[in-house]
């Protein structure tokens, strides 16, 4: 964590057997700090309902006066963003230092 974000790392496939305990994660570290990074370098696959999460944490994350930022560097992650058409709800860097830095910047 850094004074104002809290890092979720995420390693392997996003999809219906791990959404509970992604959504958890996420919840509590929204209660946490302001601003979530969710590094997504070692996910797998991702599928709509793990991007509903990520989506909604965003959500709660600015209810809270924070966000939720991506760290992606992957082709096919930043892919199944922009197919899906939301490579502009998120922040996305290509590493967790950019992401850290974008979360310590004042807003």
């Amino acid at each position: 964590m850094t004074s104002n974000a809290a890092l979720v790392r995420v390693t392997g496939d996003i999809d219906l057997d791990v959404i509970g305990e992604l959504r958890d994660v996420l919840d509590s570290a929204v209660a946490l700090r302001p601003v979530v990074i969710v590094d997504l370098i070692s996910a797998g696959t991702i599928d709509s309902l793990g991007l509903a999460v990520l989506a909604g944490t965003r959500d709660a994350a600015r209810r809270r006066g924070g966000d939720l930022l991506l760290v992606a560097a992957g082709h096919f992650t930043r892919g199944v963003l922009t197919a899906r058409r939301l490579q502009t709800a998120f922040r996305v860097f290509d590493t967790v230092p950019q992401a850290i830095t974008a979360a310590s910047a004042p807003r």
